[in-house]
């Protein structure tokens, strides 16, 4: 495993309060892992980690004192309170401190019950495009033989980057990230014939049940 830092913050895009329009970011140290190196049969894989939420002093049940903005203790599990509608950003740094990866991850959860819990993915795919077979390259036209040259002038994808976030709201108008956050993130950068798509998709069902600790 190789260390890393994950800087997490967030920057409200709706009302609410004050405090929570842009709270102070978090610093996590986390491992990370790839597939690669010696023995390993083709290009090394991205890193993948799961990056744990700091545990803080829990303050949802003193309703006398505000409401903490930085990571908090749900239970058993690191949270971190965070706006109902925005945008989570995560950079992360490798162990000088130079950042290697910024994903941001918009999100609105103005609707989320009382009591439940759900979570988001973002996954980005690097797109490398149409490689011309050799017969179009010499522009010849040959004759094409059942299985040989099959894949070619096809775009090839493959999974680069994806985090997942999790969310709860254990109470009105509290919405938290919360447990872990997982990455997957490359251990090199794009060249040029590379372009990345990306997609978003939520639990399905979109909310369930959520116990303190869970």
């Amino acid at each position: 495993p190789l260390p890393f830092l994950a800087q997490i913050g967030v920057l409200a895009t709706g009302p609410c309060r004050a405090s929570l329009k842009c709270p102070p970011h978090i610093t996590v140290p986390f491992h990370a892992v790839f597939y690669g190196g010696e023995g390993w049969s083709g290009a090394p894989s991205p890193y993948t980690a799961m990056i744990e939420l700091p545990h803080g002093a829990d303050r949802s049940k003193d309703t006398t004192k505000k409401p903490t903005t930085g990571s908090v203790t749900l239970g058993n599990v690191g949270a971190y309170r965070i706006p109902p509608k925005g945008q989570v950003q995560v950079v992360v740094k490798n162990e000088n401190k130079t950042g290697i990866k910024l994903f941001l991850v918009p999100y609105d959860l103005t609707d989320m019950p009382v009591g439940t819990r759900t979570f988001l993915r973002q996954k980005s795919w690097v797109v490398t495009p149409d490689v011309p077979s050799i017969a179009q390259q010499s522009g010849r036209c040959l004759p094409i033989v059942e299985g040989e040259g099959e894949g070619e002038g096809k775009s090839e994808e493959k999974l680069r980057y994806m985090i997942q976030l999790n969310f709860c709201c254990p109470k009105e108008g509290r919405v938290f990230l919360y447990g872990n956050v997982r990455v997957v993130f490359a251990n090199r950068t794009l060249d040029g014939r590379e372009r990345v798509r990306s997609e978003v998709v939520w639990a399905e069902p979109r909310w369930s049940g959520w116990r303190k600790g869970k």
